[in-house]
């Protein structure tokens, strides 16, 4: 494993089990306080975070619920 390209932040767990995520992990995924992370643990114990890429069809249910209510006859 080449440990040069390796940049280590660390976080504080805190009372509520919450973690923020520091600044330069944030950055790095492009992600923001109105996104989705995805935690991919693995059977040796490395956890890796990812940006959750929203699903196909919750973005076309989203979107079908915005458009009803818009232009809603009822």
């Amino acid at each position: 494993m080449n440990t040069e390209n390796i940049t280590k932040v660390h976080s504080k767990i805190k009372s509520k089990n919450q973690v923020t995520i520091p600044k330069i992990v944030r950055e790095f995924l492009k992600i923001q306080s109105t996104n989705t992370i995805e935690w991919q643990i693995e059977s040796n114990g490395k956890v890796t975070i990812v940006q959750n890429k929203p699903d196909f069809w919750q973005t076309i249910d989203k979107q079908k619920k915005v458009w009803k209510s818009r232009y809603n006859r009822s």
